[in-house]
């Protein structure tokens, strides 16, 4: 609950006590409702509003539509060849997992690793991330 109030309802709270406001040159004044009163006066904030609504409207539904039914196709056993389409359909996100865990093994190397040389530009000792016992230890404990 403290997590949910420092990092949603303290930005919510005070963005709204922003909206009270008017800042000039760095100095806040008090303006109430003013800033409402000018937004509803604004016809490019009810184009805007408008254009919102008809996204809402129209492609939340049509993106859910056709989820929906390519989703229903990969599980098809009408579907030839469905393997495959499973591999193109699957193979973007797992190819985005794969080049993470090479660049962070770079990064981490004990002997070449970026994060190891920059600690060594510190005075410190080079930490063995990915082949300490002890980290090993640790993350099979726990699972």
């Amino acid at each position: 609950m403290l997590l949910f109030a420092v990092f949603k309802l303290y930005p919510i709270g005070r963005s709204f006590l922003l909206s009270l406001h008017r800042t000039t040159n760095g100095a806040e004044t008090f303006v109430g409702a003013d800033n409402y009163v000018r937004l509803a006066d604004d016809p490019l904030f009810w184009t805007a509003l408008r254009n919102t609504a008809v996204i809402l409207a129209v492609q939340v539904p049509l993106m859910l539509a056709l989820a929906t039914a390519l989703a229903v196709a990969l599980d098809s056993k009408l579907l030839r060849g469905r393997p495959l389409f499973r591999l193109g359909f699957f193979l973007p996100m797992v190819t985005g997992l794969v080049a993470y865990g090479i660049v962070f093994s770079v990064l981490l190397n004990k002997d070449y690793g970026l994060v190891n040389w920059l600690l060594g530009l510190l005075g410190a000792d080079p930490v063995p991330w990915l082949t300490d016992p002890l980290w090993a230890r640790i993350s099979w404990a726990s699972r």
